[in-house]
């Protein structure tokens, strides 16, 4: 095992209702490609709250081989709030891009509006697509699992809450460091669904991973 860190530069959107990520207002992202380190600004959007798709968010993450963490910081530009959280995953066999899955658990809170609210999404996603070739590999991710979160409201009783979750995702890195990411999740609840989606960039200081592809002369698996 060997140390690798990673953070990314993004763009995100975010709102104060409840959303699929270690911070409020951001899908759960499963950070595959680790290399390197550097610094990252984000911001989304939640494509049924418009009016509140204003926030920014820092991320820092750190790998060392099969563990990964993360760590984001949030803040609504729309309403007075921040949200914040952290990160951890377990990638099965990261050297072969056809063994290559991911067991991710979130802690995040958030206090928007005078809303608070504590989540723990906690996940599993695997590659549809992955290829590693000589000068980029790229990813296309599923994830699946169970969004528990606790709100509470000033003058109110906390209400506790667990949800189906799902998402999709693309990460990409070319062998120079620089990489783009896509994710985009929702929440199977009564009415509205939130859907909240994510697109950014991110560069890491040392080259991907050299990992060997299911299919050798293809260098693509699905």
């Amino acid at each position: 095992m060997r140390y690798v860190a990673s953070c990314l530069i993004g763009l995100c959107a975010c709102s104060t209702r409840a959303a699929a990520g270690q911070a409020t207002g951001l899908p759960v992202n499963h950070r595959w490609i680790f290399d390197g380190a550097s610094f990252a600004l984000d911001g989304a959007y939640d494509q049924n709250d418009q009016a509140n798709a204003q926030t920014t968010a820092f991320t820092a993450g750190l790998a060392r081989k099969p563990f990964v963490f993360t760590a984001t910081l949030a803040h609504n530009d729309s309403v007075p709030g921040i949200s914040g959280g952290m990160s951890a995953a377990i990638v099965a066999r990261p050297n072969e891009w056809a063994a290559l899955g991911a067991a991710q658990v979130d802690v995040g809170y958030s206090a928007f509006g005078g809303v608070r609210r504590l989540r723990v999404p906690v996940s599993v996603a695997i590659p549809i697509i992955a290829c590693s070739g000589k000068r980029f590999a790229l990813i296309v991710w599923g994830r699946g699992g169970l969004d528990a979160e606790r709100v509470s409201r000033t003058g109110q009783s906390a209400t506790t809450s667990y949800l189906l979750g799902y998402g999709f995702g693309i990460d990409t890195e070319l062998r120079n460091g620089l990489g783009f990411q896509f994710a985009y999740g929702g929440q199977t609840v009564g009415g509205q669904d939130p859907q909240i989606g994510s697109l950014g960039i991110h560069f890491s200081t040392r080259s991907i991973p050299h990992i060997r592809p299911s299919k050798a002369r293809e260098g693509c698996r699905r």
